[in-house]
Parts: structure tokens; sequence; C-alpha cells
């Protein structure tokens, strides 16, 4: 049966490709070549694999379906209505996935931990950062029923840790986040510290210090969302878990008040600020926001300043080498400014060529 054939082929892809199936399976609109699947990796899986009728696969098979969802709906073919219930049992929520090459084969592995909507696609948008680097994305735990998030932005991170372990045992890290995603990976990096691990790198991108500005207003997520400005769902609605999900994060910014690292010196800083507005001066005023919060009008105005911004604060010790990119604070995860803010991660993670130095400044 087909159902049987696309869950004989889902273990295939997962045994050869190092990857668990509910990972594969959340990241249904990605492409196989996003998740590490070369060329030499396809032939492998073709080679154990057979079609829902039993038919040998041709070598081009991956081109011709060449995302995940489109593999999973040829198999489904001859089962349209049976295969949900496969999806769901598969993948409650997987809390870590990668986005980008195998770790198997990676020289460096950076870990991106979410921004308020939870979501590890926030960062299916990045073009290859490079040759050598995987992408893993954590999700939260609570994505799907964010009335479970009620503890902190600390236990939070904590459990991100242990996952973190399970893809990487030993040290040295690599961490870091987008907006509130900033929060969470101080905080992964802090407790990788005090259990005696090396962290390596800290990318801090467009994530404002909690010891210089206010939580975000609930009310700018909902006035952005309302009008297809979140910038990660285009034209589409936004999935009706966001909201709820950034409501609780927001909640959890509101509580957290972080304390300088320790040991900050022994780990390179990269702070990302995007350079564009949402809103400019007369947007802001009839938007019917409170202009008076200073993180609403650094996210949504555009920036002043483009120095550590407060990060200099949590980091003693440490000089942070800081750039920006194109877009506003929403938008800069998306097409067309995506490719510069991977350029950015290219930089960070593998090193900076000497064409791209003066992109950085020391601060």
């Amino acid at each position: 049966m087909a159902l049987t054939a696309w869950s004989g082929a889902l273990r295939i892809i997962a045994d050869q490709s190092g990857l668990e199936p509910d990972e594969i399976v959340e990241a249904d609109d990605m492409q196989f070549t996003a998740l590490g699947i070369n060329r030499i990796l396809a032939g492998a899986i073709l080679s154990q694999m057979r079609g829902p009728g039993g038919e040998a696969l041709p070598k081009d098979f991956f081109d011709r379906v060449p995302t995940v969802g489109a593999f999973r709906r040829y198999y489904e073919k001859a089962a349209p209505v049976r295969p949900a219930k496969l999806t769901r049992t598969l993948s409650p929520i997987a809390l870590s996935i990668i986005l980008q090459k195998s770790p198997a084969v990676a020289k460096h592995v950076l870990f991106l931990l979410p921004d308020g909507s939870g979501s590890a696609m926030a960062y299916a948008g990045l073009p290859a950062v490079h040759a050598d680097v995987c992408i893993v994305g954590l999700n939260s735990p609570h994505l799907r029923d964010a009335s479970k998030y009620t503890g902190t932005i600390e236990q939070l991170a904590e459990t991100w840790v242990h996952e973190i372990y399970r893809r990487q045992p030993k040290g040295p890290y690599m961490v870091g986040g987008w907006s509130a995603g900033g929060y969470y990976s101080f905080e992964v990096a802090k407790r990788l510290l005090r259990d005696g691990h090396s962290v390596d790198k800290l990318v801090l991108i467009d994530s404002p210090s909690r010891t210089v500005f206010e939580s975000l207003p609930i009310a700018v997520v909902r006035h952005l969302a309302a009008r297809n400005l979140m910038g990660n769902w285009g034209s589409q609605d936004p999935p009706e878990w966001l909201i709820p999900h950034f409501q609780a994060t927001v909640a959890a910014v509101a509580k957290y008040h972080p304390t300088p690292m320790s040991r900050a010196s022994q780990i390179k800083t990269y702070l990302i600020w995007s350079r564009d507005g949402v809103l400019d001066t007369q947007g802001m005023a009839s938007s019917g926001l409170d202009a008076r919060v200073k993180v609403s009008r650094f996210l949504l105005q555009g920036k002043q300043d483009w120095g550590p911004n407060g990060w200099d604060d949590l980091l003693p010790g440490q000089a942070c080498a800081i750039a920006t990119t194109g877009g506003t604070h929403f938008t800069m995860v998306n097409k067309p400014h995506v490719a510069e803010l991977s350029a950015l991660l290219s930089d960070a993670v593998a090193g900076t060529c000497p064409q791209r130095q003066h992109l950085w400044k020391q601060d």
C-alpha cells in the first residue's frame, strides 16, 4: 500500500541522512538539498528505495520531486486520506531540525534559537550559508500549544541545551538567534559554559538587549500580523498558533532580567542589526501604537544606533563584531534581504574573507 511505501521511504531517507523521521516530515516545504541530501546521498537512498507500486525509481527522482512535500505526495497519491494520520503521528514537534548540511560532514555547526514564533522555520529561507556550515534550527516545545509556555527564558533555554547535547555531545559550540532567539541563545551559551563546555561563537541577530529595551508589546505583533507585515508569511494569513506563541514569548521576555555572562571574554560575539524601519514617523503616529516604548521605536522606525546597544554590559570584556543588513526587523530573514544575512552568518561562523572585513566593525 502507498501508506506503507511512504513510511518505508521515510525511514530509508532518515537512515541514510542521519535525520529523524519527524524532522523530515516537519520540513514539508523544504528542498532536500537544504537538508544536506546531495547527489551522492540521493543515489544511496534511491538504491534502497522503490516507488509506491514497487517500481524502481529513476536516478533523477530527487530532481523531479525536490521537496519533502512533493516526495510525500508522490507516495500518497494512491491513498489520499490516510497519510494525514501518518504525518500527525510521526511529527508532534521536533525540538530541532537540520536546515542546512549534515552535521556529520560539516566543519561548523550553528544552532539557531527561534524568535517569538517558536519555529525553526523562521530560518528556512536562508540560502546556503557556507559549504562547511551546518545550520540546526530549534523549535519551541510549546509551538502548537502556547498555553503550556508558562516558564522562564532560562528554563526553556535549558530544554534546548539538552537537545543541543543530543545533536552535538561535545563543544566547542556555536549558537545564535534572531529577535527573542538572541535571548535564548545568550542563556544557552551561559548554560553551556556553566556545564564546562567551550562556546566558540555567539551570533545575536537584531535582538534588543533587555538591559536597555523593554519587552515588545503584544499590540505591535497584532498590528503587524493583521496587516501581513510580519515578513514570515508573505501574503498568507499567519498560522493560528503564531500569535498565542508570540504572546507567551512576550510574557516570558517581560519577566526576563539577564545577568552578565561570566567567561564572556572566551566567546567571539557577533551582532547583526537590520537597517530599515517598518513605519515612518507618520505611519507610527497613525498606527495607534505607543511611540514612547523604546523597543517599538527601535524595531519599527529603524535604528539610530548600530552599536552594542546594551549587549556590552552582558558580555563584559568582549569586543563585539557588528554588521548591518537590509530589511526590517521582520523581513531581514526573507527575500530579498536574507541573502545578505546569510553572507554575514558565513562571515561569523566560517570566517570573514578580506574583501568583506570592511562590513564589520569592532565595538
